[in-house]
């Protein structure tokens, strides 16, 4: 059976003003669950905390093991995102429904952009070697692999993949039972973007060494995951607990006035 949705939208104008934590607005916190996919259940609780240990696992001992660099730690955000175009159009032919069509060709269209892109670089640098487009295509493949699997990188990119695209069961199911918007990715990943490109441009200028930057980057993104899944479940919790608050003073009959006394 299919739990009912507590952070639906309720249309309260007084939710507008009414702050649930600090300037965060009752109505922007629903907006915010609504995004992520409503309620973090027990189920999905587990699954992210799994995720998020397996990420730190995988890139932890790349980097201890290879030579990586902090642009090693940019792709798993490039895995998590080819997960995400990849797997929305699949879902797209299961589900006909028009949230998803329009994500689906977002999708396709994202694909044929980076394919392009692809294309005009492989095209440049076989002009440039005086070699042929398949030659060059193999050639720069090849640099691109060993550049990843050298690192080690790939463990943590391929539990970036699986991450995306096993969370979309859930998220269709968001979207049948309460609706639109089809939420593809959350706060989680805006905020590991955040703290990639502020601590890849500032480590460098503080920290000397390169490994010690991409230990430090290592520890700021790790906390960045677990930071993010904090804030789904705290304010999660903090919504349920108002809308308990509400549905409890609207159940409480009205006090019945007295009669005054001659």
């Amino acid at each position: 059976m299919l739990k009912p949705n507590i952070f639906i939208d309720r249309k309260d104008p007084a939710e507008e003003s009414r702050m649930l934590v600090q300037k965060l607005s009752v109505a922007d916190a629903r907006r915010l669950m609504k995004l992520e996919g409503v309620e973090l259940d027990g189920r999905s609780f587990i699954r992210e905390l799994v995720f998020t240990a397996a990420f730190a696992v995988t890139t932890g001992y790349a980097v201890f093991t290879g030579s990586i660099t902090v642009w090693h730690l940019f792709m798993p955000l490039i895995a998590s995102w080819f997960g995400l175009v990849t797997a929305i159009p699949v879902v797209y032919l299961v589900y006909r429904h028009e949230a998803i069509k329009v994500e689906a060709k977002k999708s396709i269209f994202n694909l044929v952009f980076l394919a392009a892109i692809i294309a005009a670089v492989v095209g440049y640098n076989a002009a440039k070697s005086h070699q042929s487009f398949s030659t060059q295509f193999q050639q720069d493949v090849h640099t691109a692999w060993r550049w990843v699997i050298d690192s080690d990188i790939h463990w943590a990119m391929i539990v970036a993949y699986f991450n995306i695209v096993l969370s979309m069961p859930a998220r269709v199911h968001n979207l049948m039972e309460f609706g639109p918007p089809f939420a593809a990715v959350g706060i989680g990943c805006a905020t590991q973007l955040l703290v990639f490109f502020g601590g890849a441009c500032a480590l460098p200028l503080i920290i000397e060494k390169q490994i010690s930057a991409v230990w430090v980057l290592w520890f700021l993104l790790n906390a960045a995951h677990v930071l993010a899944l904090w804030i789904h479940w705290d304010v999660g919790k903090r919504l349920k607990a108002y809308d308990a608050m509400k549905a409890a003073v609207k159940k409480t009959p009205p006090v019945a006035k007295q009669p005054k006394s001659r």
